[in-house]
């Protein structure tokens, strides 16, 4: 969908403040692991400050500092989104709220994010001991593994 992917993370605080919920993994946790995706060119942040207009600027600045010397259009930026963002974004788009960027939903049913939204995982550890118990049991499988050898004189490179 895009040649450059830049994601948005928003900050602990603003999930606090919008949704009254404590995220499982912290902002630099989250962070860590989209910056750990191939994929993945920058990780910017969406703070409560943070409005479209600031996500905008954040990432014709990051493109930039990318790319020294070259410039890139508003109208040049995919956003993309869940549909179950539809109704939201496209009333921000017809309010200018995203001025020239192109808006892009993709399948999110409402079914599938039952089972594998954020708030599904953390009542699945709830339930299940919490996420010290989660790790344990991790790593408890991985040291169960028995380590391969392979003996160099069979492997053809």
């Amino acid at each position: 969908m895009c040649e450059e992917l830049y994601v948005f993370v928003k900050t602990d605080e603003r999930i606090m403040v919008k949704k009254h919920k404590h995220p499982i993994q912290d902002t630099t946790q989250r962070a860590a692991n989209l910056r750990a995706l191939e994929a993945v060119k920058a990780v910017l942040y969406y703070d409560l400050d943070s409005n479209r207009r600031d996500a905008i600027n954040d990432v014709l600045e990051q493109y930039e500092k990318c790319h020294t010397g070259e410039h890139i259009e508003e109208k040049e930026l995919v956003a993309i989104f869940g549909e179950d963002l539809k109704e939201k974004e496209e009333t921000s788009k017809k309010n200018g709220e995203w001025g020239d960027v192109n808006i892009v939903f993709t399948p999110r049913p409402a079914e599938k994010m039952k089972r594998i939204s954020s708030t599904a995982y953390k009542r699945y550890l709830e339930e299940t001991g919490g996420l010290d118990a989660y790790e344990a049991k991790e790593a408890e499988g991985l040291s169960s593994v028995e380590p391969i050898s392979i003996d160099d004189d069979e492997v053809e490179i």
